[in-house]
């Protein structure tokens, strides 16, 4: 009885072993296509931002900030990897999701909106937004600067040509009605009569003797009325500028941009940003292209990040413009990868690592310190 007991007993433990073998066998091809899946690519597709210093080309290869500490990344984590593209931030994402590329590197910011969509790895850089305006040391040149527009050129011609008509009229009746007095060589004449068209013009005066007749007296008022009239518009026109000009330069903050045309980079989250605060945004496909407006008074001053409006003024030395105010609206930017993406975490391995060996302070070091 006992050696039946102890036979089934076996028998049973041995039914058990073989089914938990059958059940590993079959589990195993499935766990092995886990391990697969959850695996990073052999080769890498990387599509990058264009924004120096953090990411910008240096003949036929990629260079920056951000592109040197990718590099690292992938040779701490082995990544064999290559460039598939550059894009502005935002389609950068809209590739991610469509599974065009792997990771999005430069200075992407971390957004909610982004967050929804894809992942971002470890912040590697603190930044935030800044304004860069015109230079506020030559405000009377700027505001003389700013008059020359179509308008005030087509003034400005129309009143020369009338100086012009009047000048031929006084040197014809001056050496009809006073060729004593006025100069006999025709040059000399013709200069005579510009100087006195011109002073009438401005002092809105002019010698009774010089010109006498009824025609000539209705002339000389007419023309000294003229010339009120345009002292007085030269005079209101540059006052204008220069009230203006001295606006422009009171800005200084944020809340100082409403209601002022204002540049910002296209496909970055700032322009939606900026228009959800009142701001005039104009949108550029660059941040020279930004600067250039500012510059040609196009735009009254350009939002940007912090860190690559420093770089510019620092490649940029003698450039008339300044950065003005604190830095507002701090964002953090980030590796992008798709979302649940298995390179998360082993990236971010890496940049702790990085971090904590002071490769970030080198960085900094290598490249936001001076010109290049």
């Amino acid at each position: 009885m006992r050696e039946r007991a102890d036979t089934g007993e076996r028998r049973t433990a041995w039914h058990a072993a073989a089914g938990l073998a059958l059940l590993a066998l079959l589990a195993a091809p499935a766990a092995v296509a886990a391990d697969d899946a959850a695996a990073p690519p052999k080769r890498l597709r990387v599509i990058v931002h264009e924004d120096p210093p953090f990411v910008m080309r240096q003949g036929t290869r990629w260079a920056g900030w951000a592109i040197d500490l990718w590099d690292q990344v992938a040779h701490q984590a082995n990544f064999d990897w290559q460039v598939v593209g550059e894009a502005p931030a935002n389609t950068i994402v809209d590739t991610l999701v469509a599974g065009g590329a792997d990771v999005g590197v430069g200075d992407i910011s971390v957004t909610k909106a982004r967050d929804e969509v894809i992942d971002f790895t470890h912040p590697f850089y603190r930044s935030g937004l800044k304004i860069l305006v015109r230079s506020q040391g030559n405000s009377v040149r700027d505001a003389l600067y700013s008059l020359a527009t179509s308008t005030h050129l087509r003034l400005a011609l129309g009143i020369l040509g009338l100086l012009v008509g009047m000048s031929v009229l006084v040197y014809v009746l001056a050496r009809r009605h006073d060729p004593g007095n006025f100069p006999a060589s025709r040059a000399e004449g013709m200069v005579e009569a510009v100087y006195i068209a011109a002073q009438a013009l401005l002092k809105g005066q002019l010698d009774r003797k010089l010109l006498p007749g009824v025609f000539a007296r209705v002339l000389t008022i007419a023309w000294m009325f003229f010339g009120t009239a345009v002292v007085a518009y030269l005079t209101a026109a540059v006052a204008a500028a220069l009230t203006v000009q001295q606006i422009n330069n009171s800005i200084q903050s944020l809340g100082d941009l409403a209601g002022r045309p204002v540049a910002a980079v296209s496909g970055s989250f700032v322009p939606s940003w900026l228009a959800e605060r009142k701001v005039d945004v104009i949108e550029t496909p660059s941040l020279d292209a930004a600067i250039a407006a500012l510059l040609s008074h196009r735009v009254d001053a350009v939002v940007h990040d912090t860190p690559v409006l420093t770089w510019w003024t620092l490649q940029h030395p003698r450039a008339p413009v300044d950065l003005v105010g604190h830095v507002f609206d701090r964002n953090d930017y980030a590796f992008a990868v798709p979302e649940l993406s298995p390179l998360r975490v082993v990236i971010n391995r890496a940049l702790l690592e990085l971090e904590e060996g002071g490769f970030f302070a080198e960085l900094d070091r290598r490249w936001l310190e001076g010109p290049r």
